[in-house]
């Protein structure tokens, strides 16, 4: 619903209650106003809000460098983790997954650890 003190966006008509109820539709000029603004950055509707695609492939890669010891698998999850942590936080409440990018750094960490362990022993 539209909120109260702002103005149509088609003729500038002032938006007013009318009997208690928020308005669908401008008084005015009958042009339907927006149904959940933005105006507040923690202010997003739970239908605006999506899983950040880095922060899932961060966990994905971290996951599948695990089993295979494998370093390219684990810095891409972190950088991709990375990435994905600042997209999450600049994108004001529009993006989650923070602790799927989290998790998946984690795992990035752990599959690069255990293949320079597996680097270390052989030499």
């Amino acid at each position: 619903m539209a909120t109260y003190g702002q103005k149509c966006g088609n003729c500038g008509e002032p938006l007013t209650p009318r009997g208690g109820l928020p308005s669908r539709f401008c008084p005015r000029c009958g042009c339907r106003l927006p149904t959940s603004p933005v105006s507040a950055p923690g202010n997003v509707p739970a239908t605006a809000r999506r899983v950040s695609a880095p922060a899932i492939a961060s966990l994905v890669l971290g996951i599948l460098g695990l089993p295979m010891g494998c370093i390219p698998f684990g810095l891409a999850a972190i950088f991709l983790g990375m990435y994905a942590h600042g997209r999450i936080e600049s994108s004001r409440g529009r993006l989650t997954g923070k602790g799927l990018a989290t998790a998946g750094i984690v795992l990035g960490i752990i599959s690069s650890g255990l293949w320079l362990a597996i680097c270390a022993g052989a030499l």
